[in-house]
């Protein structure tokens, strides 16, 4: 994996690989990425796990809790960007998108209806993340916090789960060679995709 692709046909298509793989394997350095909003003090940047990719509309997608101040962010500027590093592949990912928040839908709720009892109960939290607290706390009641989670004890958390969809217009992949690095980009912004290799 430490050879980069030849071509640019070859390096979207690791791309999207190494996308899914994010998403099908927990232990994957691709299973998170860091995402940067826009708030009114410059960027906020969070590590998300990556839930979903559909290559054909370009979207990664992440689920996150509807009352955090990235969904008031993102909801004001849906410009969002993303970066991911593979270690073992050598290769960095930058992606520029668009972003679609979904909190009361048929697309929310089928994001919710896969998740497992242990991650709903993450949304069950009584404050808004990033409430301050006199003590360290998991936000949550105790009667929940002392019980393991089941689907009928963790619907409650379903008002606080957003999914948030993200178009890639913009793709920037840079594999780091020893003693030599290749870059590429694919750009989605006009009619058509523009792929072009880049000096790194």
């Amino acid at each position: 994996m430490n050879n980069p692709p030849g071509t640019l046909a070859a390096v979207l298509t690791q791309c999207w690989s190494l996308f899914q793989e994010g998403v099908d394997d927990r232990h994957s350095a691709m299973h998170t990425g860091v995402v940067g909003s826009v708030s009114e003090q410059g960027c906020e940047l969070r590590t998300v796990v990556l839930r979903h990719v559909e290559p054909e509309r370009r979207i990664l997608s992440f689920h996150t809790d509807s009352r955090s101040p990235k969904v008031t962010e993102i909801l004001r500027h849906e410009r969002v960007q993303w970066v991911f590093y593979h270690p073992k592949a050598k290769v960095q990912l930058r992606v520029s998108t668009m972003a679609k928040v979904h909190e009361s839908d048929v697309h929310s709720d089928e994001a919710w209806h896969l998740l497992s009892p242990w991650t709903r109960r993450g949304y069950q939290i009584l404050q808004t993340p990033g409430t301050p607290s006199p003590i360290a706390t998991s936000g949550l009641a105790k009667w929940t916090a002392n019980q393991s989670p089941d689907i009928p004890n963790t619907r409650s958390g379903r008002e606080n789960f957003a999914l948030v969809e993200c178009r890639i217009d913009l793709l920037d992949w840079l594999h780091l060679g020893v003693g030599r690095n290749t870059r590429a980009q694919f750009d989605w912004r006009g009619t058509e995709l523009e792929a072009t290799w880049c000096t790194p």
